[in-house]
């Protein structure tokens, strides 16, 4: 049987359409053992109503209520301290996943033995057209990923899938609009691999 992989999507006040379409891009992957936590990070009620509904599509789903607004940061760390999958996903409430991202993500991270994979991405806009979009994947070995760190984060949140222990070992940091890059570079400091 394939391993468990707890997805994290933290909402706070994306559109509902793109909730929606964020939400059926993970209910429609192509990898089947997958829990759901979506935390709500807003007070509004009307959200969590509606988030409501979303959690009947599926079992998997669980949605987690914030007791009042707690921000992105600790809102992740909720979501990884109620995961009890083997991997973590990250996922967004304004993104949408391929259907076959978890699987081929899974595959990857088994294959080449590292801490976390993620990939490019395609870029739509508000209206879901697609602005820009990758054509080809450039794998970078580890030695060319420490060099690129040493610049800016070249890896988008919304494909990372990594192994739970990393998560809960690193946890999230409250830096401003860098949690991500502090968390990348703090595991590369620990001598995780990234792929």
């Amino acid at each position: 049987m394939n391993k468990l992989v707890t997805v994290i999507m933290p909402v706070y006040n994306e559109k509902k359409q793109w909730i929606v379409e964020s939400v059926n891009s993970i209910i429609k992957q192509t990898y089947a053992n997958i829990e759901f936590i979506i935390i709500c990070d807003s007070t509004d009620n009307q959200l969590k109503s509606f988030l409501q509904e979303i959690s009947k599509k599926g079992d998997n789903i669980k949605i987690i209520f914030n007791p009042r607004n707690l921000g992105l940061v600790n809102s992740l760390n909720r979501g990884i301290n109620l995961a009890t999958g083997e991997f973590i996903a990250r996922m967004d409430a304004d993104d949408v996943s391929l259907p076959e991202r978890i699987e081929t993500e899974v595959k990857c991270i088994n294959a080449e033995k590292v801490d976390l994979v993620f990939s490019e991405v395609n870029v739509i806009n508000e209206s879901g057209k697609l602005v820009s979009s990758i054509d080809k994947k450039n794998n970078l070995n580890e030695i060319q990923l420490n060099e690129l760190f040493r610049y800016g984060n070249v890896s988008k949140h919304p494909t990372w899938l990594g192994r739970s222990e990393l998560f809960k070992e690193l946890m999230y940091r409250n830096v401003s609009y860098t949690e991500d890059m502090d968390f990348l570079l703090r595991g590369l400091q620990e001598g995780k691999k990234f792929f």
